[in-house]
């Protein structure tokens, strides 16, 4: 008759169930081997989807003449003895006969093509996992970190004597300015800033005006 050895480990809340399930006959058996404990079966997934035969119930499969299986699943529930129990086992028909390896016409296998009647679940399991072997993918490495591209300097578009008065504005308003205003720019600097934003505001309308040309002042003559 079939027999089911089992081990039951309790891991963070998380009762861990470990058994095995033997055939000793010289024919092929269908078992069923049920849950005792009181919370869902949480059993082994193969791309995402449960291995062949598990349900929320427990595992359902043919095992071979005198084929030994390892099973194992976990659950939320507290741990019980015996976790697991054989709820009943009966002869394998001639389409559920095992091939050498020991998987059912109902089960397949890990390197099985799916045939042409097999379920989704059968042919995500038949998929494999879809990353690349690590060793497979280059690693950067200093060489091949990007480097960063040159940039010419533009020249300034401002003249150097003008450049220059700037600079100095500033470097006197860093100093501190005129200490009888709130303003770091002295009044002398103030004013000269002044004028030279009233000039250029006059350059622009002349500029807009003409259509783009400035048009000559004409010259008094003494």
């Amino acid at each position: 008759m079939v027999t089911l050895d089992w081990r039951v480990e309790s891991r963070a809340g998380v009762s861990l169930v470990e058994l095995t399930v033997e055939n000793p006959t010289d024919c092929a058996r269908r078992v069923r081997v049920g849950n005792r404990l009181d919370g869902a079966v949480w059993p082994p997934r193969r791309e995402g989807v449960p291995e062949a035969g598990w349900d929320d119930g427990g595992f359902e499969g043919v095992l071979a003449p005198g084929e030994r299986r390892a099973l194992g699943y976990a659950s939320p529930a507290q741990p019980v003895e015996p976790p697991v129990e054989l709820v009943w086992t009966e002869r394998a028909g001639e389409s559920e006969r095992t091939d050498d390896a020991g998987w059912s016409a109902d089960e397949v296998a890990p390197d099985a093509v799916p045939s042409d009647d097999a379920t989704p679940e059968d042919v995500v399991r038949s998929l494999g996992d879809p990353r690349p072997p690590a060793d497979a993918v280059p690693r950067p490495t200093p060489d091949a970190a990007p480097r960063p591209t040159a940039r010419a300097d533009s020249a300034s578009p401002i003249p150097d004597p003008v450049e220059s008065w700037l600079s100095a504005v500033a470097e006197r308003a860093d100093d501190g300015g005129s200490c009888a205003t709130d303003s770091p720019l002295s009044p002398e600097d103030e004013s000269a800033l002044g004028a030279v934003a009233r000039r250029i505001e006059t350059l622009r309308e002349e500029t807009t005006s003409g259509g783009g040309r400035t048009e000559p002042r004409a010259r008094r003559s003494p």
